[in-house]
């Protein structure tokens, strides 16, 4: 059974919690956290948003933001989970 969709308001704080696939590792190396700073850096300039504070711990991230529009930030949150992907896969 699918998960209920989320209901963001726009000018809202939120605590985000995302995981590696079955919890797996996401960052193995320096290198994978840099990366995905850069990638948050890259669409953040796309889209509304503040962040007040992240975690990045090696399966999962933590961010305390505030939506600026909420449609953008789902968007935003569904390009960086999507590049997740090539941090997991890069050698």
């Amino acid at each position: 059974m699918p998960r209920t969709p989320r209901f963001l308001l726009s000018k809202s704080y939120y605590h985000i919690i995302t995981r590696g696939n079955n919890r797996s590792i996401v960052f193995k190396e320096q290198e994978d956290y840099l990366f995905f700073l850069e990638l948050i850096a890259k669409y953040k300039k796309e889209h509304l948003f503040d962040i007040y504070h992240y975690c990045l711990i090696p399966n999962h991230v933590h961010f305390l933001i505030k939506t600026g529009n909420a449609a953008g930030f789902s968007v935003f949150m569904k390009k960086l989970i999507n590049c997740v992907e090539s941090i997991v896969n890069r050698s």
